[in-house]
């Protein structure tokens, strides 16, 4: 094995590839037809298969593996260490998706238009249907999952309590005519529903 450098010139920038190959050999192709009773065997050839790409590593790193190629199995071993690993620069941020999907839902269902979003007691009273259909929790818990949720994103409801839920539901009881008015199927003309 062995390490192979090549350098390369496109459009006037220079490129590098750094490569562990290794050699083999093979037999060399054959010439057509039966080989003559007394004839030499055939001649081998060299191959190189290239094993990894190593241009992406460190260079302390490609002179260790270098140097095991050459056999000089503790030489760099000992001054080598790796490099400490960086912190980590991902953020999480709140889930979307969830509740961007229960609203776009909600909206089709004429739900939005019936409950109202022009207030935002309205939005949090929007926000407590879907954490009811969500979550199946108490108004404490429908809190505790907005921290995960972006529902301040989402419904622009700013930071809330259970407090504010409840005043949210108390103005749901308050208009639940309305919204069961609005959200009731309009029979066409000449039809009739009954209500058991």
């Amino acid at each position: 094995m062995f390490i192979k450098r090549n350098r390369t010139q496109h459009e006037g920038k220079p490129y590098q590839s750094i490569l562990l190959v290794q050699g083999k050999r093979v037999p060399a192709k054959r010439p057509p037809g039966r080989p003559a009773a007394g004839a030499r065997p055939l001649k081998t050839v060299v191959v190189h298969e290239t094993l990894a790409n190593l241009s992406r590593l460190p260079a302390e790193l490609v002179a260790l593996i270098e140097g095991f190629c050459h056999g000089h199995l503790s030489t760099g071993l000992a001054s080598w260490t790796p490099p400490a690993p960086a912190a980590p620069t991902l953020h999480v941020g709140p889930c979307y998706g969830l509740l961007a999907g229960l609203h776009a839902v909600a909206r089709e269902l004429g739900i939005v238009r019936a409950v109202g979003e022009a207030t935002r007691t309205q939005r949090l009273a929007l926000y407590l249907i879907y954490a009811r259909l969500a979550h199946q929790g108490s108004r404490l818990s429908a809190v505790r999952a907005s921290e995960d949720h972006a529902v301040r994103e989402v419904l622009q409801v700013g930071a809330f309590d259970e407090d504010d839920l409840y005043a949210a539901l108390e103005d749901l009881t308050a208009h639940q005519r309305e919204i069961e008015t609005a959200l009731a199927p309009k029979p066409p003309r000449g039809r009739c529903f009954f209500t058991m």
